[in-house]
């Protein structure tokens, strides 16, 4: 969730806006979080929040929560008021159901990381460090835009992919304490 308010923070100083982060807050690490025992399966919570949020004015909804996530899609899908960023996987390929409403899904590269570890110990150069997927080594990163890649004007898209590597060579520091180190 840094990333995506910090993401919000950049644009609004670069473009000179106002657009304000509902339900987190990087400086205060508070947000609107399912808790309790089915916090990445309740869709019903999932789908009140989403209602909250597009109540409160927002038009992306960014549920970084699983399946309760799918609650936040099928209510941006019903109502035709917002739409998604989903995480993980690929979420036009991992609930095709909801692509029409998905912007775009932060991804992480898990059947590549799965893929390499598995490559690398056959060859022998297996290494016990951790694997933190990153921009840099393609481990994390936004899925195409499919159904919103006609909306999404190229010249955002070319700025996207600018922004990306000005990240990756740290001529646009990430400050969130919770990024892996």
């Amino acid at each position: 969730m840094d990333g995506f308010w910090e993401g919000v923070q950049y644009y609004n100083q670069a473009k000179h806006k106002n657009v304000q982060v509902l339900g987190w807050d990087e400086k205060t690490q508070k947000g609107s979080i399912v808790g309790g025992a089915n916090a990445f399966t309740d869709q019903t919570k999932g789908q009140q929040l989403a209602t909250n949020f597009v109540q409160q004015g927002a038009d992306v909804i960014f549920p970084v929560a699983g399946g309760t996530g799918i609650g936040s899609a099928a209510y941006a899908q019903s109502s035709k008021k917002a739409v998604v960023i989903w995480v993980d996987t690929d979420g036009c390929e991992s609930a095709a159901q909801y692509c029409g409403v998905f912007l775009s899904t932060v991804f992480k590269d898990v059947k590549g990381s799965v893929q390499k570890a598995v490559t690398d110990d056959a060859s022998g150069q297996f290494s016990s460090t951790d694997y933190i997927g990153t921009l840099a080594n393609n481990g994390t990163g936004l899925s195409p835009f499919h159904d919103f890649a006609s909306k999404v004007p190229q010249d955002l898209q070319t700025e996207l992919k600018d922004i990306q590597q000005k990240i990756i060579s740290g001529a646009i520091p990430i400050t969130s304490k919770a990024q892996p180190k």
